[in-house]
């Protein structure tokens, strides 16, 4: 299946929205947190990145409504602020496509600890510097 990256429209805020909100709930730092107060400051948060960044799409080039994944940047920074593969579709170097494709020069930030072993291991070989998201401007 052949994949294209496109630019986020209006109607994939939603998913972006839900999974990023939903992925960050398994992060120890955020289980802390009351539930109500944690999706309100995240909605809040995800849409600043959102529209303060550049965000691009994975999905099939059929079918532009199938998101497989998307990668929230800042391509001036070299730095990636979020990046989501549903499960089935990880391990299939869809991650590695869209920095290829996205940044200018490889990216030496990253903004998002996660638990998934494939954006340790990404990170790690790269060697990327955490920078917290607080810290984003």
């Amino acid at each position: 299946m052949k994949m294209k990256i496109r630019d986020m429209q209006e109607d994939d805020k939603a998913f972006i929205h839900s999974s990023w909100k939903r992925y960050m709930t398994s992060m120890d730092h955020y289980t802390y947190m009351d539930k109500e107060t944690y999706y309100a400051e995240m909605e809040d948060l995800i849409e600043i990145m959102i529209n303060t960044h550049e965000v691009k799409i994975i999905c099939p080039e059929e079918a532009d409504f199938q998101i497989f994944g998307y990668l929230v940047y800042d391509n001036k920074k070299n730095m990636i602020i979020f990046a989501y593969v549903k499960s089935i579709y990880r391990e299939n170097g869809l991650f590695k496509k869209m920095v290829a494709e996205c940044f200018d020069d490889f990216p030496q930030y990253y903004c998002q600890r996660t638990k998934n072993k494939q954006a340790k291991q990404f990170n790690h070989k790269y060697k990327l510097e955490y920078m917290p998201i607080e810290f984003v401007k």
